[in-house]
């Protein structure tokens, strides 16, 4: 495939992703409705956010909604532009993550009990591509039981219903939806790529598993006290740089201070020295590989992954925006939060 026509398109996205002094205008901000007004100012979110009316407060889960259907909009419209089919059903996977957070979304809503506020026709786009009718009837549902059931006809039912029991609570749930989502990342990479994408998507999902196992491997011990045995089965059954034995190692560690002299060893050890804050250092190391895959093969799949991530980066960073301006933070402390390239 001739890479030319969709790397410019792509490059020409890149350009228009927020800089420092936008997500510091933004920060500076009283109210998340004054956030929502600024965000609707600006070209790259006044199409997403035209249709809340001008005269209603915005609030935080008007505008999350929102950003969840946005790095699936960017998918299609990238989409357009390439010819390859096996290259148009690889993206296809990646954007698995972007479904799985609008169901993470969802399922919130059944757990807490929470009217939400949905376009229909767009989250039946994202969600269904064999059935009709499904985001009518997850709205509807009100036990996570029936929620699940209304998921027959799409790929997530089999996932969501094999670990469902009466008192499945909703981090085994969205567990569930992150090994699979990784999964299909990784296997699908060997069926739809050619050579040379294939080993640098090779690189970037490797990464990716790494970090992601480690993350969990720290919020496992530190927030919820998993037992080792019990953690093997929440860790992605995948080895990139992290060895089977530096994972045994992480998993047995009996204080967070052994965990992270395990960390420390690991190829991905200097990344976590000097900071405290977990979603940055691995966004900040999946920043690097991103940038080396662009650098070494700029006429290849590294130029169109490279923009999705960045453009989900500036979604999760326009949340992390809201929350600091919810709870009235000082621009430069919601700046701390943030990842800006």
């Amino acid at each position: 495939m001739n890479y030319g026509g969709v790397n410019s398109k792509v490059k020409a996205m890149k350009g228009k992703l927020l800089n420092y002094n936008t997500y510091y205008s933004l920060s500076s901000v009283n109210t998340v409705d004054d956030l929502g007004r600024k965000l609707k100012e600006l070209y790259s979110y006044r199409y997403l956010l035209q249709d809340i009316s001008d005269t209603k407060k915005i609030s935080r889960m008007d505008i999350e909604v929102k950003l969840i259907h946005a790095s699936y909009k960017q998918f299609k419209s990238i989409n357009s532009f390439i010819s390859d089919t096996n290259l148009k059903k690889y993206l296809k996977v990646i954007t698995l993550d972007s479904k799985i957070k609008l169901l993470k979304y969802m399922l919130c809503g059944v757990y807490d009990e929470r009217e939400l506020e949905y376009d229909v026709e767009e989250v039946e786009d994202m969600l269904s591509s064999d059935s009709t009718g499904i985001v009518a009837k997850l709205v509807e549902a009100r036990t996570i039981e029936e929620f699940i059931e209304n998921l027959k006809g799409t790929e997530f039912y089999s996932v969501l219903s094999q670990v469902y029991t009466e008192n499945v609570s909703l981090f085994e749930l969205e567990m569930a939806l992150d090994l699979y989502y990784y999964s299909r990342l990784w296997s699908m990479q060997n069926k739809y790529l050619d050579k040379k994408n294939k080993n640098i998507m090779h690189m970037i999902n490797g990464t990716k598993v790494d970090i992601q196992n480690i993350l969990w491997i720290y919020r496992l011990k530190l927030y919820y006290n998993v037992e080792p045995e019990k953690m093997y089965s929440y860790l992605i059954p995948i080895n990139y740089k992290l060895t089977k034995e530096q994972i045994v190692k992480m998993v047995e560690s009996r204080t967070m201070e052994e965990l992270k002299n395990e960390i420390a060893t690991t190829k991905y050890g200097k990344y976590f020295a000097d900071d405290d804050n977990l979603d940055k250092i691995g966004t900040n190391i999946l920043k690097d590989v991103y940038d080396r895959a662009v650098h070494l093969s700029p006429n290849s799949i590294a130029v169109i992954v490279s923009y999705i991530f960045y453009k989900e980066l500036e979604l999760h960073n326009v949340i992390s925006l809201l929350e600091g301006v919810r709870y009235k933070l000082e621009p430069d402390k919601i700046m701390d939060y943030l990842v800006v390239k």
